[in-house]
């Protein structure tokens, strides 16, 4: 005989759940006042940071659309690491409405205040796709405008948006003026597609080979040092002609074929160049809290303008 008390119970207790993250996900929805880009929090933090005498360290994250646990504590290691920023390479939010990056914006930002580090932030497919087509919209309010470009001693730091699997014409050129503007001893691209994938018999990357070539001829013609992807949920790399190009999607990385991880960029003090993979315990999953809260933002029945 079932036990109807303990089934009561059961959907009782799971409805008081559910109902509480759909209360907490309306309210932040519609709490949107006061709050300034993240890329222009973070270039404001990075401006105050002296470089003179130190290394330049960079974590570079991607894909943590699933969660913010497993970013939180891929933070945490890169500040211990002595990481100075952070690039999040996209797909930090797993699906393009208001109120999920509303949410994710403020778990953002308290990290940012939390560790005391900027982590900058472009757009992943995840990002900027909502129902049939991408818009970067909700991106710009949140994170900022793209392409983002900034120097650091004679190193040139680049954040492109390849979301909707392409680069337009319009950031090609700002690209090339910013670049030709004054001579740079290392150039870095910071992109979320990669234009090839490495993998057997695989093609998770740019499927255009127009729109691909159009990358990689901004590649090589303006002699980037190295570029950096995600999108795929694991560490992998490849060339174009002689700039390695780092795939690494370990925010959201697969227990069965890839591990939690970042890669961290230091130019020490020498000026040589060194990329590391930093992996954390796979034992590292998602919240369920963290996760519950931001489906139930995707269930909510209404849309704000």
């Amino acid at each position: 005989m079932p036990n109807y008390k303990k089934i009561k119970f059961l959907f009782i207790f799971f409805f008081i759940i559910f109902s509480v993250f759909f209360i907490h996900a309306s309210i932040e929805y519609f709490d949107l006042q006061g709050f300034r880009p993240i890329n222009q929090i973070s270039m404001e933090k990075l401006e105050k940071i002296n470089f003179t005498k130190s290394n330049i360290k960079v974590a570079v994250i991607g894909d943590t659309k699933e969660g913010l646990q497993v970013f939180c504590k891929l933070v945490r290691k890169a500040k211990r690491e002595g990481c100075q920023f952070i690039i999040h390479t996209g797909d930090i939010i797993r699906f393009n409405d208001l109120r999920i990056y509303h949410y994710v914006y403020n778990e953002v930002r308290e990290l940012i205040d939390e560790y005391d580090i900027p982590i900058f932030v472009l757009p992943g497919n995840h990002d900027t796709w909502s129902h049939h087509k991408y818009s970067n919209k909700n991106f710009r309010k949140f994170f900022g405008n793209l392409p983002l470009m900034f120097e650091i001693k004679n190193s040139a730091f680049v954040l492109i948006n390849d979301s909707n699997y392409k680069i337009d014409n319009n950031s090609v050129e700002r690209i090339d003026k910013y670049l030709k503007s004054k001579k740079f001893k290392y150039k870095f691209l910071f992109a979320h597609v990669p234009t090839r994938d490495p993998r057997k018999n695989s093609n998770h990357c740019i499927k255009n080979n127009e729109e691909a070539h159009k990358i990689e001829n901004l590649i090589e013609n303006n002699q980037f040092t190295m570029a950096f992807f995600s999108h795929i949920h694991s560490y992998l790399a490849y060339k174009i002609n002689n700039t390695p190009c780092y795939i690494s999607g370990g925010g959201g990385a697969s227990l069965f074929d890839g591990n939690y991880h970042f890669l961290s960029l230091t130019i020490n003090k020498n000026q040589q160049l060194l990329v590391k993979k930093e992996n954390i315990c796979w034992l590292y999953g998602l919240n369920l809290a963290d996760y519950l809260k931001m489906r139930s933002m995707e269930w909510l029945p209404f849309k704000r303008k």
